[in-house]
């Protein structure tokens, strides 16, 4: 069973009522996970956590989407977790942009493979995320 599979049997994980306290905390200390236990890059923390918690939905999905990222692509890629802005619209949303030294022919369709398993999660959801590449090299 992978992590996800786990992740989403635990039906107390999307309750957070109208504590936001506890779920501004949980967001935190995820992404501090991801960045120090996973390797993820997250260039601007403050503002992923923020969308994560106009999003409350999102948080679940996108979890899920980064553990199935990391069990795809581990040490082979730098994943960034960040928001991306959409200069000619007022549009915003979370992306995870995959980022390899070296582009194997399959990338897409192992993130096609990635975004069909969180994707149906996302109609119950407010606010927007996706899996990408920008098929650039790591940065520092």
């Amino acid at each position: 069973m992978s992590f996800c599979e786990i992740f989403n049997q635990d039906s107390t994980l999307s309750s957070y009522p109208d504590d936001n306290t506890h779920f501004s905390l949980d967001i935190e200390q995820s992404l501090l996970t991801l960045r120090e236990y996973l390797g993820f890059s997250i260039p601007n923390p403050g503002k992923v956590a923020s969308y994560l918690r106009q999003n409350i939905g999102l948080y679940d999905v996108v979890l899920c989407a980064c553990m199935l990222t990391e069990e795809t692509f581990g040490n082979t890629a730098q994943i960034r977790l960040g928001i991306y802005s959409d200069p000619e619209i007022d549009d915003e949303y979370l992306t995870i942009c995959i980022r390899q030294s070296h582009y194997d022919a399959d990338i897409i369709d192992k993130i096609d493979s990635i975004c069909s398993q969180y994707e149906p999660d996302l109609n119950c959801c407010k606010g927007w995320f996706v899996v990408t590449t920008d098929f650039r090299h790591p940065t520092a």
